[in-house]
């Protein structure tokens, strides 16, 4: 398989309240696979790169766990750098428990996972159902569907409830909005007793 690129860009990170690209998170194209280890690099690193002539070329993350070849990064006449591609941000991976229905959703499951292993730390356990989403593609929830623990942190805005998505910007900004909902942990409600036995059908 031949080469995108020397260089593959996965993520990216701006100056705060700017316009302006501050770094990148880069892979090494092996030609038949994408390196297993990435580098973050900045900016001025990325330019004078690109002025020895080596390449660079945006890579996405699928479903399926595969990477695919997004648009390359250019120099502008000016010295800017050019690219088409919207990346995840260069952000911590945060810890992340994925609960599903096992009898239905397993497979969505390893598509999450497949789609976020570079964003997040799986702390997931194999055990434990939960009913999969019934309200997905409408504005409204059933609050009978779903556990009730969550339903309580859900009213008490600590949770929070989205569609499902392969967007990866959006998938990482849904992990930070419930990541910075800790600072609320006065909205945390664990009153319920724990449950002992699976009530999922």
């Amino acid at each position: 398989m031949a080469k995108w690129a020397d260089y593959l860009v996965s993520k990216e990170k701006w100056i705060p309240n700017t316009k302006t690209v501050d770094s990148f998170t880069i892979y090494i194209d092996n030609g038949d696979s994408v390196s297993n280890k990435s580098y973050d690099v900045n900016r001025n690193w990325i330019v004078e790169q690109l002025s020895k002539g080596m390449t660079f070329c945006c890579i996405i993350r699928k479903e399926n766990g595969k990477w695919y070849k997004g648009s390359y990064l250019t120099l502008s006449s000016r010295g800017g750098l050019n690219w088409n591609n919207n990346l995840p941000l260069i952000l911590p991976k945060r810890k992340s428990f994925i609960s599903y229905y096992h009898k239905d959703d397993s497979n969505y499951k390893e598509k999450f996972e497949n789609l976020t292993s570079d964003l997040i730390v799986n702390k997931s356990v194999e055990e434990g159902d939960i009913d999969s989403d019934p309200d997905y593609g409408s504005e409204k929830y059933s609050p009978i569907k779903y556990p009730q623990k969550f339903i309580d942190n859900l009213n008490t805005k600590y949770a929070i409830l989205r569609d499902y998505t392969t967007d990866r910007i959006k998938l990482q900004r849904y992990i930070e909005q419930a990541f910075d909902n800790r600072i609320y942990l006065s909205r945390k409600d664990n009153s319920r007793i724990q449950m002992k036995i699976n009530t999922c059908s």
